[in-house]
């Protein structure tokens, strides 16, 4: 079976995250999966923030969705090396929660280390059907 896979450029700019959750939205919806949407679109709203906060010096940053035989994965590679770093909570600072919100709505998620940079995955599955 061959699995669908879509794939976008995503400017390194504070308006990508808005251009990243409609990609996103448009895809799922068009493969059947609207269960995940508002996960997918919060999953890739923190994913590029993140590359814009943490892995600054891109001009922009890719996007790849793929159908897995559960749900989707979701992937944004940067130009930083550096390991996403799940941040102790501080009341007293914004920010520093994306990745447990992740954590809270994937399956599962990890990186891998490319020559030049880094690509981060959040796998979402498919809820279970209603009534089985």
């Amino acid at each position: 079976m061959t699995r669908r896979t879509a794939g976008f450029d995503i400017p390194a700019e504070r308006r990508s995250p808005g251009l990243a959750r409609r990609k996103v939205a448009q895809v799922v919806d068009s493969w059947g999966f609207g269960a995940l949407r508002a996960d997918a679109e919060l999953v890739v709203s923190e994913l590029i923030t993140n590359a814009i906060v943490h892995a600054p010096g891109s001009a922009s940053y890719e996007l790849q969705l793929s159908e897995t035989p559960t749900g989707l994965r979701l992937a944004v590679r940067d130009g930083s090396t550096s390991a996403p770093v799940m941040r102790s909570l501080d009341d007293g600072r914004p920010g520093g929660r994306g990745l447990r919100i992740i954590s809270t709505v994937a399956t599962n998620w990890g990186y891998d280390v490319l020559p030049a940079g880094k690509r981060i995955w959040v796998d979402l599955d498919q809820p279970p059907a209603s009534g089985s």
